[in-house]
């Protein structure tokens, strides 16, 4: 077996290497179960040659994380014909990926290393060198792998000695009493057929959301499952099909049976359960635990797992190829019989032995070079969330898609600096002890889901300079009951105020966007404050890169809308059919300066008409006639 708990926590102390984490080495020893070494390398079993080969590599990359790890060169000489075409590169990559996501499924604790996204091929027919890229996501740190790493020995703790059946009794309890399935993991990108964005995927799908964050959806549990059984030796499979995944245990008759945590898992703070069960801890021991026979929309007898996700994109193209395993150990038929003498299967919380650390703030630098974007919190959670104006000396201007996801230790107001121009997506989804919000007095823009599922906030008051609020920016904020809007909102998303159960309350200027949205969704509106007007009587447009907008009468930039123009702007010297503003192709932005003729010429008989090259005053390109 290749994860005893003991090691892993001996060594819980790891420090990055190289800007990546280095996992604990694995350790073979002789008293090892044979089937656990088994279960140990499913996938990797299933896979041919070169992707074995492709999987053992990565393995040591995972384990030896490079300087440069970003994107990492490497020579195929052994992998790749002599004359390599376009789609032996293909080809390769694709085993790379099935490599990846065998590993992952093999040891799903390899998830918090990284994961092959993408390749580049560069004179792809004229060597045999590609880029592999390779992603690491600001939350694999040092602190959240130390946390990763307490859950799980906390929880074995919990589940303590015995037999097979009842650790996994315990276990099952354990998980469904202290993790529910993430209700938002459609809802922040509700239209997108990738879910949620990457550190979202990175909570919900891997053992970070469970062991994080106490949330995730059927992988996350799986994955979650299988790496808390290696550690109590237990032979354990991860199974799945293209709509849901699970878990084959083997009991101590030799027989393999399907366990499933998702079936019950409880949906947040809400008395149902997962596709309408009740959350009913008997009910599942007697239904779905350990129950071959137990028959679900999901589909049991259509098992098979992918081991790549669809539309790996590089050099601009997607690239859609699939491996299937469908080999999967015989199920035994009915459910397990339990032989033993065990008959309290309640159990005590084990402490924790992660001790949170001083609250620190991970930033990224803007293109600007002078201010900065929030993207990550780590540390002790408690109180107020205040965030901080500066980082380093960076103002902070933004704060990150996903930066503070799921920061539940928070129990009171949320503080944003008068510096945050912009929030983004899921920014701070399922926060939902925070009890208030103070907004920053420059906010101009609030992303999807930012504030999605925040139930403990009641009143919100809009700060005068915000012009957009995304789709489902405080959805299922079930106990808001007044929103105060300022008088320069022009943009309010699909669903941005739904699913709360309070009588809700706009109060907005008259006239104003917001008074529309009321009126739209059946919500109680009063007129508060007085809708802004425009500096220049006849509203004069001011041309932006992507849009064209007004100026208010406070200097805040208003009323966006996109250029239009019927047949495109595909020349240097279109002009927007509204505002007027002149593409320059160079650089693909409008600009309000003029275009001029450089180098005319008459015309002559050669030419019969007018002629010149056309130069833009903003940038200083020149178009030559002709070309």
């Amino acid at each position: 077996m290749k994860r005893i708990l003991m090691l892993v926590i001996s060594l819980i102390c790891i420090l990055t290497v190289a800007g990546g984490l280095l996992l604990p080495v694995n350790a073979e020893t002789e008293d090892l179960n044979a089937q656990l070494d088994f279960t140990d390398t499913y996938f990797y079993d299933r896979i041919n040659e070169r992707q074995q080969w492709c999987y053992n590599y990565l393995k040591e990359y995972y384990d030896n994380i490079p300087d440069e790890y970003e994107q990492y060169m490497l020579d195929f000489l052994y992998l790749l014909p002599d004359e390599p075409t376009f789609a032996d590169y293909n080809d390769l990559f694709f085993d790379f990926c099935v490599a990846d996501s065998a590993i992952k499924a093999d040891d799903p604790l390899y998830s918090l290393k990284g994961s092959v996204t993408g390749a580049y091929y560069p004179y792809y027919n004229e060597g045999r060198y590609f880029y592999l890229y390779i992603f690491h996501s600001d939350i694999h740190t040092v602190d959240s792998v130390q946390q990763v790493y307490a859950r799980i020995e906390q929880i074995v703790k919990t589940v303590g000695d015995g037999d097979r059946y009842t650790k996994l009794r315990k276990l099952s309890a354990y998980i469904l009493e202290n993790s529910f399935y993430d209700p938002y993991s459609d809802e922040i990108n509700y239209e997108g057929y990738d879910g949620l964005g990457g550190r979202g995927t990175m909570y919900d799908s891997s053992v970070y959301g469970l062991f994080l964050k106490n949330i995730a959806v059927c992988s996350g549990f799986s994955q979650s499952v299988k790496v808390l059984c290696d550690a109590l030796d237990i032979p354990c499979i991860i199974i799945g099909n293209n709509g849901h995944a699970w878990n084959m245990v083997q009991m101590e008759d030799g027989s393999w049976y399907y366990i499933d945590m998702t079936a019950f898992s409880k949906i947040r703070w809400d008395d149902e359960g997962f596709l309408g069960w009740g959350l009913d801890l008997d009910l599942y021991i007697q239904e779905v635990f350990l129950n071959n026979d137990y028959e679900h929309s999901f589909g049991y007898d259509n098992q098979y797992m992918i081991l790549v996700l669809h539309d790996c994109t590089y050099l601009g193209f997607d690239y859609i190829k699939e491996f299937k395993v469908t080999e999967f150990p015989e199920r035994a038929k009915g459910k397990y019989e339990y032989k033993g003498t065990t008959t309290d299967f309640s159990y005590t919380l084990a402490p924790s032995t992660y001790v949170p650390g001083e609250p620190t703030f991970s930033y990224e630098v803007n293109p600007d070079g002078k201010t900065c974007m929030v993207t990550n919190f780590e540390g002790r959670q408690e109180g107020d969330l205040v965030i901080p104006e500066t980082l380093d000396g960076y103002p902070v201007t933004a704060i990150a898609d996903y930066a503070f996801y799921y920061c539940t230790g928070f129990t009171g107001k949320l503080v944003i600096p008068d510096t945050v121009e912009t929030i983004g997506k899921a920014a701070f989804a399922g926060c939902y002890n925070l009890t208030s919000v103070e907004f920053s007095d420059k906010l101009d823009h609030i992303g999807e889901g930012a504030f999605i599922g925040c139930i403990s906030f009641t009143e919100i008051v809009l700060p005068d300079t915000l012009t957009t609020i995304d789709s489902r920016a405080f959805f299922d904020c079930d106990y808001l009951e007044t929103v105060t809007f300022g008088g320069h909102v022009y943009s309010i998303g699909e669903n941005a105020f739904d699913e709360i159960y309070s009588d809700l309350l706009i109060k907005a200027p008259e006239g104003s966007l917001a008074q529309e949205y009321a009126s739209e969704n059946g919500i109680s509106f009063e007129i508060c404050g007085t809708k802004c007007s425009f500096v220049d009587a006849d509203g004069d447009w001011e041309v932006g890169d992507e849009s064209h907008y007004h100026v208010c009468e406070h200097g805040i930039k208003y009323d966006f809308c996109e250029h239009v123009k019927d047949d495109g702007f595909n020349e240097c010297g279109d002009k927007c059919d509204i505002c007027g503003g002149l593409y320059c192709s160079s650089h693909s932005i409008f600009t309000d300066k003029e275009l001029e003729l450089v180098r005319e010429s008459e015309a002559n008989c050669m030419s019969p008409a007018y002629t010149g090259d056309i130069a833009c005053t903003a940038c200083g390109q020149v178009n030559v006639y002709g070309e």
